[in-house]
């Protein structure tokens, strides 16, 4: 039973992983300026509600300048957010990610002793598995994008 439960983990990590990878895509009824400013505001605002989501996700949005956004993960993975213009006054948003962690969570190695042991065991297996622990959050973070940049959207002032 405890190997089922392993082989399922391992599965459902890799599932995880492959569409973190692949990303999501979709197209928004305005000009690739009024969705870069939404995520804008959505996600790299300075306030304290921005500051919140970032500290509890571990995931932080950078505007990296033109239409992208560079995110990044406490553990190092990192992503991006494209905005083109998708003509006919639409925009085509694309949210993928480049690179993930692979390996045990960097808090759990130790320096010394049996839990060093433990913990130097633990990220060979989870390197030699290609586990990727925030694959998960990754890929939710990439299906809630275009639900945050339609409510921004619906905030901002009409011209």
């Amino acid at each position: 039973m405890i190997i089922a439960a392993l082989v399922g983990g391992v599965i459902w990590n890799k599932r995880n992983a492959g569409a973190a990878m692949s990303g999501v895509q979709f197209s928004v009824p305005a000009t690739a300026d009024v969705v870069t400013g939404a995520l804008r505001n959505a996600y790299c605002r300075s306030g304290a509600k921005s500051l919140a989501r970032s500290m509890v996700s571990g995931i932080t949005v950078a505007e990296t300048g033109g239409y992208a956004f560079r995110i990044d993960t406490k553990l190092g993975d990192n992503a991006e957010i494209v905005v083109s213009d998708n003509g006919g006054g639409a925009s085509l948003v694309t949210a993928r990610t480049n690179e993930l962690y692979v390996g045990s969570h960097p808090s759990s190695h130790f320096s010394s002793g049996l839990m060093a042991i433990g913990a130097v065991m633990t990220h060979n297996i989870f390197k030699l598995l290609g586990i990727t622990p925030s694959a998960a959050r990754l890929k939710r973070f990439q299906c809630g994008v275009e639900s945050r940049v339609l409510k921004e959207l619906q905030r901002a002032p009409r011209a």
